[in-house]
């Protein structure tokens, strides 16, 4: 899976989140980056990969090691929306269609703000374009967001029918459970429940005393269940607000005080059941004093309560991004005050930080985990070319053991993840081998006289995998000749 793209990989320009609410932005490089956790017990083990995207990078969704699914929008002086997509061995462009080719080169900005797959054959994207328009005196251009949506089948990307509603704005979140039950939000604070064939809009209720609302999660775990997180602007500072979905309509889901004078903002949310959600975000004093720190909201069907979150060190803490495969498992992602990634993982008892290799510089916006042990976020990185990371749990296999018994030489595969070497010895005795590509597979090619023969193999693996040796010992016959 470390399978990079060498210099054909174009610049991309992201910012921190492409989500409306999400107040922090920054001009940088697209970066994606995939994270296997193996336990709490081990570490994280990360590889460096670049991607095609030339553009803005805003969301990510996974639905399994092979095929992952990230969009965003090209700079800010171009009209366009991007796609790429994860085959299991590389990030490859998706073309996208132009909601409106006619008018492409009078338009300073189209975004995919959000993406969510059922399947490899079924994402949604959503996001925004801008149709040119003009105020009535025919002189200065007025900008409208129009509402955004496209398909995925498998093959490529189309366009999604949408009203064409004005007042509606453009979409910034998405989720689907199949090919026939997707939700969306628009800015105007517009549900939209997508069937298989048509949008059905539902108003979501405001929070008391917001003069502006910005959803910036939503995750839903069937056709009456789902849950929007965002914040809102009133008198005083930012507050969070958590809406549900019980299939009829939108309904306020109170949440608890974080503390005196707090701005505080959830940026994404994660549900796996109706019992079990988990909304991430940051907090700050009020009035703003320059410190940032992370929080983290869980849903346990009945109530939200705050959990304790670690920070990295510094005053900059944020998350923006999170996913979850169970009640006890999370991975939520952001940055920090030194533009480092922030990774951290809940177990289902605590949030704990993780470590990645990136350089300074590098902020990520969001993540989609497939299990307990795949998960890949996006982001960007400032000031160098585009990156991706990727990480597994460190793991070897042993294959090509002769059964019953060999006659000729036979050739032994050793295949795994962040393997640093292989010692292989028959009977004691040290075997050459050599490694087909580094750190991922290994062989040996062995002839055995008749009788029986004791084979050891030692796999060693990268510091950084914080995983033990591991030894394989197997008895191999070799055939008797035949009279």
């Amino acid at each position: 899976m470390n399978v990079g793209l060498g210099s054909d990989v174009r610049r991309m320009y992201a910012w921190a989140a492409m989500r409306p609410g999400i107040r922090r932005v920054g001009v940088g490089v697209a970066v994606g980056v995939m994270l296997v956790v193996v336990s709490p017990a081990r570490g994280l083990v990360w590889s460096v990969q670049p991607t095609p995207f030339s553009g803005l990078v805003s969301g990510v969704s996974c639905v399994s090691a092979r095929f992952c699914a990230a969009v965003g929008g090209t700079d800010e002086n171009v009209a366009g929306t991007e796609a790429i997509g994860w085959d299991g061995r590389r990030w490859r462009i998706q073309p996208t269609p132009d909601p409106d080719p006619a008018n492409e080169a009078l338009r300073t900005f189209d975004s995919l703000a959000g993406v969510s797959c059922a399947s490899s054959e079924v994402c949604v994207a959503v996001g925004v374009y801008y149709p040119s328009s003009y105020s009535p005196d025919g002189i200065h251009t007025v900008l409208v967001g129009m509402p955004l949506a496209e398909r995925w089948d498998g093959l490529r990307w189309s366009l999604l029918t949408f009203p064409s509603l004005p007042s509606v704005g453009g979409l910034s979140v998405v989720s689907c459970t199949s090919s026939r039950v997707c939700m969306t939000v628009a800015s105007s604070m517009v549900a939209e429940r997508w069937d298989g064939t048509s949008w059905f809009a539902k108003s979501m209720p405001e929070p008391v005393g917001a003069l502006h609302t910005y959803v910036n999660g939503l995750s839903c775990t069937s056709s009456s269940f789902c849950t929007a997180v965002g914040y809102y602007l009133g008198a005083g500072p930012g507050q969070p607000f958590a809406e549900r979905w019980d299939g009829r309509n939108w309904s306020l889901a109170p949440l608890p005080h974080v503390g005196p004078p707090v701005d505080t903002s959830l940026s994404s949310v994660s549900c796996t059941s109706p019992s079990a959600c988990i909304a991430v975000g940051q907090s700050s004093t009020f009035p703003f004093q320059g410190s940032y720190k992370t929080l983290a909201e869980r849903w346990d069907g009945t109530s939200w309560s705050v959990q304790s979150t670690p920070n990295a060190p510094g005053d900059y803490s944020e998350l923006a991004g999170v996913s979850c495969t169970s009640g006890h498992g999370c991975t939520a992602v952001g940055d920090t005050a030194h533009q480092r990634p922030l990774v951290e993982r809940w177990d289902g008892t605590r949030w704990s930080l993780q470590s990645t290799p990136s350089a300074g510089d590098t902020r990520l916006a969001a993540v989609s985990c497939t299990s307990g042990a795949i998960c890949t976020a996006v982001g960007n990185t400032v000031g160098v070319s585009d990156v991706a990371e990727q990480s597994a749990p460190a793991s070897a296999k042993l294959t090509g053991i002769p059964v019953p018994c060999a006659s000729a030489r036979f050739t032994l595969r050793v295949t795994g993840i962040e393997i640093s070497s292989v010692v292989w010895s028959l009977d004691s005795k040290r075997l050459k081998g050599r490694n087909v590509d580094r750190g991922t597979r290994y062989v040996a090619s062995v002839r055995l006289s008749p009788g029986r023969h004791e084979l050891t193999v030692r796999v060693k693996f990268s510091a950084s995998s914080q995983t033990h040796a591991r030894t394989f010992r197997r008895s191999v016959l070799g055939c008797s000749p035949t009279r």
